[in-house]
């Protein structure tokens, strides 16, 4: 049984402890005004605190700690303006070359950013990259490594006691206790051998002060879906299993375990998808519910086994939605997250022989993604990501019906993504219809998302969908519909129909149903490749490092194109890459279609036939290569009882 302290350190000693420090302290490095403290040499002894099993061990040698544990995106976009890396030398280095006093000052004010800049501020003070020192030590047994670690925590302790006064409002509070508890755990297990028993002995301290506080934020509050509270739970299974002497170590694993089963049970859909359609954030989510099996199962605790099945549908999920760079799409406030690093650790756990199989095209009907691939073997490879938006709001974006499109691992579509949630292009522009791959109805973007100074406002459930996933012989078939009632709609029914044939041409068909005049702007937003308007007409013509067309082929060939510049949010970097809006004004119903095809010197297309037929629309596509063959579209409307889409190939 474990052994219990009979009693916590008290303030007066925890800040004693942390007052004096480590000794650790040198100029010309992390903090070089910093005073020189005095020695604690307080006593230290493994009989008097309890060690659990640190079950993370085997994958230090292969990852990078940012590789291992993947951020909260609100953390992953701050790293990678401020790093630029995961990669734990160069962290390191950073950090020692003056980052932290470059930002903070000297003496850093550990909250300095708090008012303008909250992302930031968070970022330096749940401490992403501490972890990175201690993982050297571990990896050359230098001690040095451990020094600048030491002289950073023990600053932020003497800025920070836990008890106030603090100038800091968030600093003690959420995801901020979680994320130190966690990287001050691997801090402690990869260190512990080159620590001295002080310093030990005020980061076993520090863990018992965020054990106390992580049961009052995250441990009598109504269980939930949100990713913070998983989050909690996991910080609080560290504390009760890695520190299990700790006083409320009992108290700690029961409310842990209970979270994260309700997590398990209720955060994600049957399908694998989460509830809060949070595409950058899966790969942090998913290594929630792994890390929390690994710590139970070294530590014999709990069942662990009880999120084997839904590791299983992350494997799927992760496997099925990446993008040809093996990164998530970045749909909503997500950054691309690599797949790289997380996928071989969930086949370790479930056994390659275990794995589910993987399907290339494929509906997440819970989720209300959709993902069309080209065949294996194809000569033209081909990825289309559909997202129909089943949610807009709060984290969500606002891009119904939209879609992102890759041709020979390029991206060329692509949703405008996010940017750092500090930036006020995130309300600006990121979350409103306009920056996705949509239609605006009468000029007309989604209302809440398009407050601009609201940063946080309410999600809520679309009736948008993914109707029908087909694959035929020759091609393959999506129709996605958002109903009238949709606000942002103006009283329109609008079908999305998105179909690849014969892993050659991709055509982008749109039904409007109306009995009223409206007009419609067709937004394709594109990848930081090059785009031109054909000087023969509304063509657009797109290098990519190869050669493609995008065709718009309307009933009267009534559409106008703009061809401009918008933000693009791509690794962490807002940048401008072009967009093309196509404007139609129809009174009644309207259907319009578009072509993208790879072009060369020896295949181009004559003419698009565009014809209105009883039941649908057809779209005719005479096509000159080396077959000389004729391909034949047609689509069918919803309230015609035959197939939504037939092919034709003469």
């Amino acid at each position: 049984m474990r052994k219990i302290l009979s009693s916590v350190v008290n303030r007066r000693k925890f800040l004693k402890s942390s007052l004096l420090g480590t000794g650790f302290v040198f100029s010309g490095n992390v903090f070089p005004g910093l005073i020189n403290v005095n020695t604690h040499t307080a006593s230290f002894e493994s009989a008097d605190r309890s060690e659990g099993i640190f079950p993370f061990y085997p994958y230090i040698d292969d990852y990078n700690f940012g590789e291992f544990i993947p951020k909260d995106q609100g953390g992953k976009f701050v790293q990678m303006e401020l790093i630029g890396s995961e990669d734990d030398r160069r962290i390191a280095e950073i950090v020692k070359n003056g980052l932290l006093r470059k930002n903070l000052g000297n003496p850093a004010d550990w909250s300095i950013f708090e008012k303008t800049e909250l992302e930031k501020s968070v970022w330096f003070n749940r401490f992403y990259y501490l972890p990175s020192f201690a993982r050297l030590y571990y990896l050359d047994k230098n001690k040095s490594h451990l020094e600048p670690m030491m002289e950073i925590l023990t600053n932020w302790i003497k800025e920070n006691p836990p008890s106030g006064p603090s100038k800091s409002k968030y600093n003690w509070f959420d995801m901020q206790v979680a994320w130190r508890s966690i990287n001050l755990s691997w801090c402690y297990y990869l260190g512990k051998d080159g620590l001295t028993n002080t310093d030990k002995e005020l980061i076993y301290n520090l863990q018992g002060e965020h054990a106390k506080i992580l049961m009052k934020d995250f441990g009598h509050k109504e269980l939930n879906e949100f990713n913070h509270q998983s989050h909690g739970a996991l910080a609080i299974l560290y504390l009760a299993l890695l520190f299990p002497s700790l006083p409320e170590s009992q108290m700690l694993l029961q409310t842990g375990l209970k979270i994260i089963k309700h997590h398990v049970d209720h955060a994600f859909y049957n399908d694998g998808g989460n509830v809060e359609q949070m595409f950058g954030y899966y790969p942090f989510m998913t290594s929630i519910i792994r890390d929390a099996y690994l710590l139970c199962l070294a530590n014999n605790e709990g069942d662990p086994q009880h999120s084997i099945p839904l590791m299983k549908k992350m494997y799927v999920f992760l496997s099925e939605i990446a993008q040809p760079d093996n990164t998530v799409p970045a749909i909503n406030d997500s950054y691309e997250e690599t797949i790289t690093f997380i996928i071989p650790t969930l086949t370790k756990i479930i056994g390659k022989e275990n794995l589910p199989e993987l399907k290339r095209t494929t509906i997440f009907r819970d989720s209300q993604i959709g993902v069309i691939r080209s065949a294996e073997d194809s000569q033209e490879s081909w990825y289309i990501n559909l997202n129909a938006a089943k949610l807009i709001g709060s984290h969500d974006h606002a891009g119904r019906l939209a879609f992102n499109v890759w041709h020979n691992n390029k991206a060329i579509l692509v949703d405008s993504g996010c940017c750092n949630y500090d930036n006020h292009l995130l309300v600006d522009w990121y979350r409103t219809s306009e920056a996705h791959n949509t239609v605006l109805i009468d000029g007309k973007s989604d209302f809440a998302t398009s407050q601009k100074d609201v940063q946080w406002v309410a999600k809520r459930y679309t009736e948008n969908v993914i109707k029908q996933l087909d694959v035929g012989e020759n091609y393959k078939f999506c129709r996605m519909v958002s109903p009238e009632n949709d606000e942002t709609n103006n009283g329109v029914r609008w079908t999305r129909d998105i179909v690849l044939i014969i892993d050659k041409y991709l055509i982008v068909h749109d039904f409007f149903e109306s009995d009223s005049e409206h007009t419609y702007d067709t937004i394709f937003r594109f990848a930081d490749i090059k785009v031109s308007q054909s000087k023969s007409g509304n063509r657009l013509m797109i290098d990519s490092g190869e050669k493609l067309i995008l065709m718009p082929a309307s009933r009267r060939n009534s559409e106008t194109v703009t061809l401009k510049n918008d933000f693009l949010g791509s690794h962490a970097k807002n940048i401008k890459t072009p967009t093309s809006v196509y404007h139609f004004k129809e009174d009644g119903n309207l259907h319009t279609a578009f072509l993208l095809k790879a072009v060369d010197n020896n295949s181009e297309i004559e003419k698009i036939k565009f014809s209105q037929i009883d039941d649908g629309i057809r779209c005719e596509l005479k096509l000159v290569d080396e077959y000389n063959q004729n391909l034949k579209a047609t689509f069918v409307n919803d309230n015609v009882e035959t197939q939504s889409f037939i092919l034709t190939l003469e």
